[in-house]
């Protein structure tokens, strides 16, 4: 499309390349995606102007390069996905399903990180995944969000066999304050 030949031209202006990336955000979302590895600046631009105009229109292309990415950069886009709030969430709890565990356990931090109580049920559901560090992932983020689903959720993983994950599920109970898990967690030093 002319939009995306407009963005790749390095002969144009960059006010005209953001202006194309501009009607991408809509159109094409993983093409932008895929040229940040190019062109970091005209994507980090456009992700900067959305967040700042809080123009959903970038967070399909945020949570595809939130998936695609890793280390520093993965938390650059938590980080913009946090800034969304609640219209992030929906693509956050999508990835508590991906099949790549460092997403899961990311996703399920930036839902905590944001606040995302109406996504205590999708993160306790994690308790029942096979990997450990999913688990204890999931212990980190409920221990954010207290609600009496996540407390709950909290004090049946102390049953877990993965010390990890009780040990996370512990930790938080207690930012929680949950007086509802001092028994079981004396019964736990018996």
């Amino acid at each position: 499309s002319a939009l995306r030949h407009r963005f790749d031209d390095q002969a144009e202006p960059d006010s005209t390349r953001l202006a194309a990336g501009r009607g991408l955000l809509s159109l094409d979302a993983e093409f932008l995606a895929s040229r940040y590895d190019q062109q970091p600046l005209l994507v980090r631009a456009l992700i900067d102007e959305a967040v700042a105009t809080g123009d959903t229109t970038c967070l399909p292309m945020i949570a595809r390069l939130f998936v695609i990415s890793d280390g520093e950069a993965r938390i650059d886009f938590e980080v913009d996905l946090i800034a969304f709030g609640a219209a992030a969430h929906p693509r956050l709890v999508d990835m508590l399903s991906h099949r790549d565990p460092g997403i899961v356990v990311s996703a399920a931090d930036a839902l905590a990180k944001s606040g995302a109580m109406d996504a205590v049920d999708e993160i306790a559901a994690l308790f029942d995944h096979t990997d450990g560090w999913i688990r204890m992932g999931a212990a980190h983020a409920l221990g954010q969000l207290p609600s009496e689903r996540s407390t709950q959720a909290l004090l049946s993983a102390l049953s877990d066999t993965t010390y990890a994950v009780v040990n996370a599920a512990l930790v938080g109970l207690a930012s929680q304050r949950a007086a509802a898990a001092y028994e079981p967690a004396l019964a736990l030093l018996i």
